[in-house]
């Protein structure tokens, strides 16, 4: 298998007109940029509380995120994104990519806490609705086109053109890191610790994911190589997902914070916005749909409950 090829001649950030990029490329760089900065803003109302725990998960997943677009851009030849308005490490990352990250794994470690559950049922959680939340983007982001993927051993098997791989990764790589988030700030509690300590565990963290993850990720090439389809080893492990939350009887406990409200809001919108202008599969149109009707609903009881009950 060749490793992809990396032109280092090509600048390591260069910028774009938008305007003589797609739309579509332009409104979710927009989208995904305000998303990214209600995070920001959330963390900082968090500091400002005393509380160092969003900032210590938003710069593991912004650290996690680097490093892994890195490796696969020089490791695995995959995929390959349309040009955006802002593009890092020689033409290979748009910058919008690192506000995906921050806005689906940021939302979903948040509303997973709220649910009261211990540190394994919580990762399960997470890594569910990083799914349902994350998958209408896979699912429509080629048809626009995005990005595009390319014929390699881990896109080969595919449904309605999503990797069955792209799925299960957002299920088990981002369980793995609420699973370490949760592990350490119960360690840590809520006191502030020294900047080199933070640090470190932001490395520690960010590092352990990748490398979880990889495990994680074993039982489904093993079974593969078994003769198992793909198709039906993720149902398996997104089954395994559920029967671990139900058996936890997660409660909804409510969010009143504002700012995780209108990130859902806005990239729930987005993408019902695109399914209701694009000309897309009705296929593609019926699955996101409704995934995005899962995603919303959940985390719009997540957001509601409690004032619902103290009304």
């Amino acid at each position: 298998m060749k490793l992809p090829v990396v032109d280092t001649s090509l600048p390591l950030l260069e910028l774009f007109n938008p305007a003589n990029n797609p739309l579509s490329n332009g409104l979710i760089e927009l989208t995904l940029f305000i998303c990214w900065v209600l995070t920001l803003v959330h963390v900082l109302k968090a500091l400002r509380a005393g509380d160092q725990r969003p900032l210590f998960a938003w710069l593991s997943i912004l650290v996690y995120a680097v490093v892994l677009e890195i490796i696969t851009y020089n490791y695995v030849d995959n995929f390959g994104h349309e040009r955006f308005s802002v593009m890092l490490y020689h033409h290979k990352l748009p910058l919008y990519i690192t506000f995906v990250y921050h806005t689906v794994l940021y939302t979903c470690v948040h509303f997973a806490r709220r649910l009261g559950l211990a540190s394994i049922p919580e990762a399960a959680v997470c890594g569910l609705f990083a799914v349902v939340m994350y998958t209408p983007y896979d699912l429509i982001g080629p048809e626009m086109p995005w990005w595009i993927w390319k014929d390699h051993l881990t896109t080969e098997a595919r449904w309605l053109g999503v990797p069955y791989s792209s799925t299960l990764w957002m299920f088990l790589f981002h369980g793995a890191l609420c699973w370490l988030i949760a592990r350490r700030d119960r360690k840590r509690g809520e006191q502030p610790i020294s900047l080199l300590r933070f640090n470190a565990d932001v490395a520690m963290i960010s590092v352990n994911t990748l490398l979880l993850g990889f495990v994680l990720f074993i039982p489904y090439h093993a079974l593969h190589f078994a003769g198992l389809s793909n198709g039906i080893t993720l149902i398996l492990f997104l089954a395994i997902g559920c029967v671990i939350v139900a058996l936890a009887q997660p409660q909804f406990s409510g969010t009143l914070d504002r700012e995780i409200r209108w990130i859902s809001s806005l990239w729930h919108g987005f993408f019902i916005v695109v399914l209701a202008v694009a000309e897309l599969p009705f296929l593609t149109q019926l699955s996101a749909g409704a995934l995005i009707a899962i995603s919303a609903t959940v985390q719009l009881l997540c957001g509601t409950w409690r004032k619902n009950i103290n009304n």
